[in-house]
C-alpha cells in the first residue's frame, strides 16, 4: 500500500472483485446464471454450435431464437454517479425508466 500510495491506491473491500467480474461478465453459476438461463439470454450464443447436429435443447433454442429474447443479462454503467455521496448499488436493485419499474 506504501509503493501505491502516490497512486491514490487504497483498500476496496470485500465487494471489490464481485465487482470486477461482473464488469468483465465473469458470471457465477447461481448467482447470476442458472438452469433457466439461456445462452441466448446471457449473451453467450457465440458458444452454441447449431450446425453440430442435434442436442439437447437445440429445439427450444431455436424456438426462443424464432419467438424473440424475452429477458436478457445485461450491464448498466451509471452516468453521475457520485462513489463519495451516492448509495452504492449491491445488485438486485429495481431498475426504473421514467418513473416505472423496467427490471
Amino acid at each position: 500500500m506504501d509503493k501505491g500510495q502516490k497512486y491514490g491506491i487504497q483498500h476496496a473491500g470485500y465487494f471489490a472483485p464481485k465487482a470486477l467480474r461482473v464488469e468483465k461478465f465473469f458470471a457465477f453459476w447461481g448467482q447470476d446464471l442458472d438452469t433457466t438461463t439461456t445462452p441466448f439470454e446471457c449473451g453467450r450464443v457465440y458458444r452454441v454450435n447449431f450446425e453440430k447436429g442435434d442436442f439437447m435443447g437445440k429445439d427450444a433454442l431455436l424456438k426462443q431464437k424464432a419467438e424473440g429474447i424475452k429477458k436478457r443479462y445485461i450491464q448498466l454503467v451509471l452516468e453521475d454517479h457520485d462513489t463519495d455521496e451516492d448509495i452504492w448499488p449491491w445488485g438486485s436493485e429495481p431498475i426504473y425508466v421514467n418513473g416505472k419499474c423496467a427490471g
